[in-house]
């Protein structure tokens, strides 16, 4: 079973609360004390972060005036993902025609030797 998806709401949050821009926010941020840069703040806008500090999502929510609900979602995986299909083969392609492992010549086809070696005490 695949695992639920988190959904990113900062920029609509922004947007009910009059913030048209990351650099206006982070404007709003630091007034308040609270140091980012303006890539980063500008980033997280953009896409949800891989790591969210918290004091960062509270810094936000306080800010926007706003809780961590409303700033991410959790949606459940709905369904499982579709099973492939094994890659066809194209006509042209040199394994296509192959029917015995010594038609396999040249350097991109080497057979490789595995040795194995131990103690047969």
């Amino acid at each position: 079973m695949s695992s639920p998806v988190m959904h990113w709401h900062l920029k609509e949050v922004m947007k009910q609360r009059g913030f048209r821009s990351a650099s206006s926010l982070h404007k709003a941020m630091k007034e308040r004390g609270i140091l980012i840069s303006k890539v980063q703040l500008s980033r997280t806008v953009n896409a949800l972060p891989v790591r969210l500090n918290t004091g960062l999502l509270l810094a936000l929510c306080d800010v926007l005036d706003c809780t961590p609900a409303n700033l991410l979602t959790l949606q459940p995986s709905v369904c499982e993902e579709p099973t492939r299909k094994p890659a066809r083969r194209k006509a042209n392609s040199p394994l296509a025609a192959v029917k015995d492992i010594s038609e396999l010549v040249g350097p991109r086809f080497q057979l490789r030797r595995t040795v194995v070696s131990g103690n047969d005490d």
